[in-house]
């Protein structure tokens, strides 16, 4: 998806639904994605630029023997420390399961579904 394929960027492509989004929430206007998804991932996940995660230049699969650096803290932890928040996640995780520090449910996801 590009700058100009969702509504509130551009005329072209009516996308209401993303639009009202875009209305209510956040825009990141300046955010870079890295050639390769697990230090997109990453940074996402933790609000570091891939970097300083050791993730610049590779990516993490299954039954790696690293995974996110076990210091960092990612936003489905400071969601748990706040009332009332239930946290799941769907998708493509590819920050290892080699060891349960690196699952899901031990970053503070109540459950997942990967693929």
């Amino acid at each position: 998806m590009g700058w100009a394929d969702v509504g509130y960027h551009s005329d072209h492509i009516l996308t209401p639904n993303i639009d009202s989004l875009a209305a209510d929430g956040i825009l990141l206007n300046h955010f870079y994605a890295q050639p390769m998804c697990s230090p997109s991932r990453g940074a996402l996940l933790t609000a570091v630029h891939p970097i300083h995660l050791g993730l610049q230049n590779r990516m993490i699969i299954n039954h790696s023997p690293t995974g996110l650096p076990l210091d960092c803290k990612i936003w489905p932890q400071y969601l748990k420390q706040r009332d009332n928040y239930a946290t799941h996640i769907v998708g493509k995780w590819h920050q290892d399961f080699a060891r349960r520090e690196f699952t899901p449910t031990h970053w503070g996801f109540d459950s997942h579904v990967d693929f």
